[in-house]
């Protein structure tokens, strides 16, 4: 069974530890170790060509080592991921969550997959889902999620941006955010 969009799923507890495997080290797959601080000990290819692609050059291959995970999660999530991690430690269990992880030119949706690692930290995979090309706002729109202070609000785990007039609305737009001089505020949208 599929588990749903952006929901957390628990599993029962393994019967053992899982270790890193070199087959790892070539997998598609975005994966990587944590010690129990969540403080990365191994990562893989995949992991230095995410983070090549999205502008993070300081978290490839061994200079990622010793990053803690949830310094480079959003604030508004830190809260949420640190209590999934936290219960994937203390039951021995693996959880699984479906989340979007999108760029500028990108949409994104993983399948993220955390188990216990060696008895102390984490394993995660992150495998993708589904994954297009994004299409800009048209320039005309800017002024729509531009507010009179210059300042736009995207969500901290989607990245849409949160229309000016209706607040209700959040949109794709990554041209408010991706190298430009605007301002900008974090929230978090209904989706």
């Amino acid at each position: 069974m599929r588990p749903k969009l952006d929901s957390m799923s628990a599993a029962e507890p393994q019967s053992g530890l899982v270790q890193w495997s070199p087959a790892f080290d070539n997998a598609e797959a975005v994966t990587y170790a944590t010690d129990a601080n969540f403080r990365l000990i191994r990562t893989n290819l995949a992991w230095d060509r995410f983070a090549t692609l999205n502008g993070a050059p300081e978290l490839v291959g061994q200079k990622a080592h010793g990053t803690c995970l949830l310094d480079v999660i959003p604030q508004a999530l830190q809260a949420f991921y640190r209590w999934q991690f936290e219960q994937v430690i203390q039951h021995g269990s693996q959880r699984a969550h479906i989340m979007e992880c999108s760029s500028a030119g990108s949409f994104r949706r993983l399948h993220m997959r955390m188990l216990p690692f060696e008895g102390k930290g984490l394993l995660i995979v992150n495998s993708l889902v589904a994954g297009v090309p994004q299409t800009p706002l048209p320039a005309g729109e800017v002024h729509e999620y531009v507010d009179t202070s210059g300042i736009v609000t995207i969500c901290s785990h989607c990245r849409r941006v949160k229309h000016r007039v209706r607040s209700e609305r959040w949109d794709w737009a990554p041209n408010l955010w991706d190298g430009n001089s605007y301002k900008i505020s974090h929230g978090l949208c209904s989706v």
